[in-house]
This record gives C-alpha cells, sequence and structure tokens, in this order.
C-alpha cells in the first residue's frame, strides 16, 4: 500500500479498542534504511496531548484510521496519572503559637 504524505497527516489514529489519539502531525524517518522510524500523533483538543508512535505498535491502516496497539494510549494515561497523584502538595504540621 502507499499514501501520500498529505494524505498520511489527514489520517485519524486509534487504539484498536477504539481510543480516538488524535492526527498524525509529523514523521520521524530512519535514513539509512529509508523507513518510517516514528508518528507524531496530537490529539485535536486545545493543549491536547501528543504520542510518539514507534512503527512496530501500528496495527494496520483501515478505513481512512491508522489503528494502533492499546498500550499507546496505556502508557500515557498511567504517566499523567503518576504526574497528578506526585503533585500533591506535602501536609503541614500546624501548631498554635500565642500572641
Amino acid at each position: 500500500m502507499r499514501i501520500h504524505l498529505s494524505e498520511l497527516k489527514r489520517l485519524s489514529v486509534e487504539t484498536k479498542s477504539g481510543n480516538v489519539l488524535g492526527k498524525i502531525k509529523d514523521i520521524v524517518f530512519e535514513i539509512d534504511g529509508q523507513l518510517i522510524a516514528q508518528y507524531i500523533v496530537k490529539s485535536s483538543m486545545i493543549g491536547g496531548k501528543e504520542y510518539i508512535i514507534n512503527r512496530d505498535q501500528v496495527v494496520n491502516f483501515k478505513d481512512g484510521k491508522m489503528i494502533v496497539d492499546d498500550s499507546v494510549g496505556l502508557k500515557k494515561s498511567l504517566e499523567e496519572k503518576e504526574k497528578r497523584s506526585s503533585s500533591s502538595p506535602e501536609p503541614v504540621v500546624m501548631r498554635k503559637i500565642d500572641v
């Protein structure tokens, strides 16, 4: 199968389970083998997430979509969950001071 870059960048990217990740924003080429090494995918929401998808994570192309392994969205979700839990403030001990 062949596809033009302009067509590729319009494809929607989804996981096998149907989670929409966004659209292809950029492509990283491996010059030595003249192969695509990675796809950079950005969600369409303002300030949206960005995913780096290795070519071995691509399952197939069908119905105008690039289908990727479910682990792509899962890994990003776990990283965000860790960020949120680690960014919570530390508890502070309070004591009464007589003035």
